[in-house]
């Protein structure tokens, strides 16, 4: 467990660190971007016995820069894990990114758990600003 968050905190930092940009600096504040960002899977791995990482591209598809420090509200993911017995697990994070230009895509993770000695099926995300 401290492995996974330790990996979830160097994929946030090197999310944001990676993803900031100066160029569009066009917002409206307290925004909700759930629906403006699209996320693409680049690949899942399982992390241990009960840990699912997705690696993701996340797209801006809007004309406004995406930008926490400018007000827009934060993204929050809703994972749900199907394991092979039909289970499910709910995992709820937030979009690392907190800036992100418009148009622009960057490459984001997010970690999900399922049940000890199950097996991964398949995933579903949901973006919202709930």
């Amino acid at each position: 467990m401290k492995s996974t968050f330790i990996l979830t905190a160097m994929l946030a930092f090197t999310t944001v660190f990676s993803s900031c940009s100066k160029d569009d600096k066009t917002t409206t504040r307290g925004e909700c971007f759930a629906d403006k960002i699209t996320f693409t899977e680049t690949e899942v791995t399982p992390g241990g016995t009960d840990n699912l990482i997705i690696t993701m591209d996340a797209k801006n598809t809007s004309s406004k820069e995406y930008s926490i420090e400018n007000g827009d509200k934060v993204v929050n993911l809703r994972i749900i894990v199907t394991t092979t017995d039909g289970n499910t697990y709910e995992t709820n994070t937030v979009f690392a990114v907190t800036s992100l230009s418009a148009g622009a895509t960057v490459s984001t993770a997010a970690v999900a758990s399922y049940g000890a000695g199950k097996t991964y099926a398949s995933y579903k995300l949901t973006a919202s600003c709930k």
